[in-house]
């Protein structure tokens, strides 16, 4: 379990550092409030971080699989809700609730693998096609 926070805390960390390195470009440009998809596509590439694109990916693989599986503990519902109440306390509700979502999501689904192998597929082909790698992709 704690290996499987320490990837959650990963995932959240490195979207944080991605996030904001595009956020620092699109300023750089002078914040346009509206922009297309191409500027977007630009922007993301030219933050130059593929690999660690690709890192994101990976755990957004693993957590999307850890989340199914905490979601049919029994009980699990009522331990999210109560570390949400101490998340609230540090003011920082974030993990949990992507943790509650998941939860909610997944309970009922019996496999997530399909999904899961959908997602990181489209993701890659998205991410090759905006850094060239494959400029055919429709993704």
């Amino acid at each position: 379990m704690v290996h499987s926070m320490d990837k959650l805390v990963e995932l959240q960390e490195l979207t944080i550092v991605l996030d904001e390195k595009i956020m620092e470009l699109m300023i750089a440009e002078g914040a346009p409030v509206e922009f297309d998809m191409a500027t977007y596509e630009r922007v993301y590439r030219e933050s130059d971080n593929y690999e660690d694109r690709i890192r994101q990916i990976e755990l957004l693989e693993f957590t999307n699989r850890v989340i199914h599986k905490i979601s049919h503990r029994f009980g699990i519902g009522l331990v999210l809700e109560a570390l949400r109440g101490a998340c609230l306390l540090i003011g920082d509700t974030r993990m949990v609730d992507f943790l509650m979502d998941g939860h909610k999501a997944f309970k009922h689904l019996r496999s997530i693998d399909p999904l899961v192998e959908a997602i990181g597929v489209r993701e890659r082909r998205r991410l090759d096609r905006i850094y060239l790698k494959d400029p055919e992709s429709p993704w």
